[in-house]
């Protein structure tokens, strides 16, 4: 199948060859150049080719043969056009598609005498043909327009193809670009979120800490003021059995002062009737039997002030009892009365208080003054803890003395607790 531009090549062949600038020869040769595989013969083939085909060569006379010098060989050119053999012409056949512009300037000539393929433009004998310009709608110039519009063509492509690249290159460096600074951004947010998550953490560690500081403060606090009521609770039943103590003591000495001023009287009393016995009886038996009466008295006397004191029960009774009956016989219950009276006052000049401690000095006291409020530490410095804050006029015992300015006090809260720390010394007013 021929393309419209081989179809049209024969067109021109076939017109050159009716026009008689080509032979019949060359006319076919470049047909058949042109048209290849599909090369067929003309329908309306000219009767002297099939003449001449038909018809045997013309015999020449022996003569002339024999006598006549050969004819000088035409010479003929191979001719490529674009590549592609179109045929052998003679060279004035040559010369006239040259000045018909049918051949141009890069066509490709060879000749036996060429030892290779030659531009046209280079053999001399044909470059004086080539005119200036291939003459408008020839083949020259058409393929002159066809080369360049083929160049022209091939310099779109190639431009376009530069500026693809370019644009693929600058796509993909727009690309690299976009992926770099989404990398980076990514890390950027990636560095923002660790940061806001070791944030996060660092705050739950320190809220975990402070809840548990918290809570352990809580507890220490539910601890001191249990420990307060705790101590406070047995404050009291110390101060309730001291004071169960003192009343009985304090019976028991009552008791103790009635017996002795009783037996006192009976000492005395026995002591003024034995002065009056040896004023009245003087060595008389009943002055002897009264001086005997009154040295077995002061006898049992000191017994009974020796068992009374020694908290012997039994013996001051039995001895109390041994004394009444003296004191019957020696002349009746007023000397012994007044024997025993003297007794017990000797034994109050030696009673102790019987719970050593139980009656202490007055507690000291101060007032918060000079300030609206004053801070309850837990140690003797501003480096401690506030435990708590004193409006002024608030009184607190003083427990002890100033240390580093600081004096150590303790304080009732309305809830019956006690609380217990160090406040400054220059805000407090001494209670007389």
């Amino acid at each position: 199948m021929l393309t419209k531009e081989q179809e049209q090549e024969v067109q021109n062949l076939k017109a050159q060859y009716e026009n008689g600038m080509l032979p019949y020869e060359n006319y076919i040769e470049m047909k058949r150049a042109v048209m290849g595989a599909d090369y067929k013969e003309d329908a309306d083939a000219p009767a002297e080719a099939a003449q001449s085909a038909a018809a045997p060569p013309p015999v020449l006379p022996m003569m002339e043969t024999l006598g006549a010098a050969p004819a000088p060989a035409a010479i003929k050119y191979n001719v490529r056009v674009d590549n592609k053999e179109i045929g052998v012409f003679d060279r004035e056949v040559l010369f006239k598609m040259i000045e018909d512009g049918d051949i141009d300037k890069d066509a490709m000539v060879w000749q036996k005498n060429f030892d290779d393929w030659k531009t046209a433009v280079d053999v001399p004998e044909l470059e004086d043909h080539f005119p200036a310009s291939p003459p408008p709608g020839s083949k020259a110039d058409k393929r002159r327009k066809a080369k360049e519009e083929a160049i022209r063509k091939e310099e779109e492509r190639v431009k376009a193809e530069e500026q693809r690249k370019i644009d693929e290159k600058r796509k993909a460096e727009e690309t690299k670009k976009r992926k770099e600074e989404e990398a980076a951004l990514a890390e950027q947010q990636r560095k923002l979120d660790e940061v806001r998550k070791a944030e996060e953490r660092r705050r739950a560690e320190e809220q975990r800490k402070a809840d548990i500081q918290r809570r352990a403060d809580e507890a220490e606090i539910k601890r001191i003021e249990n420990q307060s009521r705790a101590d406070e609770a047995a404050r009291r039943r110390v101060q309730s059995e001291a004071n169960r103590q003192y009343a009985a003591a304090t019976a028991k000495t009552v008791i103790k002062t009635i017996f002795a001023v009783f037996f006192g009287l009976v000492f005395a009393l026995t002591a003024g009737s034995l002065i009056l016995s040896l004023v009245t009886y003087i060595l008389t038996p009943g002055l002897i039997a009264m001086i005997i009466v009154f040295l077995v008295t002061a006898g049992l006397v000191f017994l009974f002030i020796f068992n009374l004191f020694k908290n012997r029960p039994i013996f001051t009774i039995i001895l109390f009892t041994i004394l009444v009956v003296v004191g019957v016989i020696n002349g009746g219950i007023v000397q012994n009365l007044y024997s025993h009276i003297f007794l017990r006052l000797g034994e109050l000049r030696n009673i102790e208080n019987p719970i050593p401690g139980l009656i202490s000095a007055p507690e000291k006291t101060g007032t918060v003054s000079g300030v609206s409020s004053l801070n309850l530490r837990d140690g003797p410095s501003t480096n401690h803890g506030i435990i708590k804050s004193l409006p002024e006029g608030t009184t607190v015992i003083i427990t002890g003395e100033p240390e580093n300015n600081f004096l150590p006090v303790k304080i009732k809260n309305a809830d019956g607790s006690v609380s217990e720390g160090y406040i400054g010394s220059r805000y407090i007013i001494i209670n007389e």
